[in-house]
């Protein structure tokens, strides 16, 4: 069987029903604009907003409202300014990261830094800190649960913003116990240095300049990299130059789209429902459904084997 999994980002979210509905309805809305001839029905979210916010978010709240689920609108484009800004901004955060990791000032960078981002993303501080072990305990829990539960069957695996860093982090640490058919990353920030090195520290790998991190060898057969040109949160969103091929030679493929989320006239180039609909991920997500699965391909060798020694198919 195939399944899909898919896991959220930062922030409080409306209770699971909703937005496993939702995240069901922005793929279905996708593979029906690319004239798709099958559904996802085999889909399960990972859901954990709950360990870090004590209620889900209603409709009284105006972030729930500005990230409600909504259709695509007919047309979205870029203005010239927003696409050239958020390049030079991509060029320039990257070179002062070399510099100043390659500077005398190395050793202070995270002096600094680690108390704004600790201070300001309470889950990063929580995951990526370890601030509170039960409650990463039991993040990490909740993704493994489901990706044991479904160990026999092809995973498709996404994550989005920071559920892209918790994927890779337990696919990194638990390659063993969890393979996986594909993961794919919507507007994560595993290209930025900073979170990268978080990341091999947390791994006890050795840090270099730039930063090299493993593709984890639970990837089996592919792993795709989303991305906004003007998401700020994968701003840098090479990750083929950060992370390398696992013994499979699999390693990041970085593709570009067009995140068409807008509601209330304000568009979201980080919203995970135009990233979800986004052609080049239906068209993933559609390759994947229809294709036979590895359990199909070998029951169909095995039926031709055995019509083979016995063509008349009589016992």
């Amino acid at each position: 069987m195939k399944v899909i999994v898919g896991i959220h980002g930062l922030d409080n979210k409306p209770e699971r029903s909703t937005l496993n509905q939702w995240w069901l309805k922005a793929m279905n809305e996708g593979l029906g604009r690319i004239r798709s001839k099958v559904e996802v029905s085999n889909f399960e979210l990972v859901y954990w907003a709950d360990i870090t916010y004590p209620k889900p978010l209603d409709m009284e709240d105006p972030y729930f409202l500005d990230d409600v689920y909504t259709r695509a609108p007919d047309t979205v484009s870029y203005s010239g300014t927003e696409l050239i800004a958020t390049s030079l901004l991509s060029k320039g955060l990257q070179r002062v990261w070399h510099w100043v990791r390659g500077s005398k000032f190395s050793n202070r960078t995270f002096e600094w830094l680690d108390p704004l981002v600790r201070r300001y993303f309470q889950e990063v501080d929580i995951y990526l800190f370890n601030s509170d072990p039960a409650k990463r305990s039991r993040i990490r829990n909740r993704l493994m649960e489901v990706l044991w539960r479904y160990r026999r069957d092809e995973i498709l695996l996404i994550g989005h913003s920071m559920g892209s860093v918790i994927a890779y982090d337990v696919l990194l640490s638990e390659e063993e116990k969890f393979p996986i058919h594909t993961l794919v990353t919507l507007g994560s920030p595993l290209g930025f240095p900073y979170i990268a090195e978080k990341i091999a520290q947390a791994h006890q790998i050795n840090v270099s300049i730039p930063i090299r991190l493993p593709t984890p060898s639970s990837i089996l057969d592919q792993w795709h990299n989303f991305y906004d040109a003007t998401d700020v949160i994968a701003l840098q969103h090479k990750l083929a130059d950060i992370y390398m091929p696992n013994n499979r030679g699999i390693a990041p493929i970085d593709r570009q789209v067009v995140n068409d989320y807008v509601n209330r006239g304000q568009r979201n180039p980080h919203n995970i429902f135009g990233y979800l609909r986004a052609k080049e991920f239906s068209q993933l997500l559609d390759t994947f459904l229809t294709r036979p699965s590895l359990t199909e391909t070998k029951q169909g060798w095995w039926q031709q084997v055995v019509k083979a020694l016995n063509p008349f198919g009589k016992d």
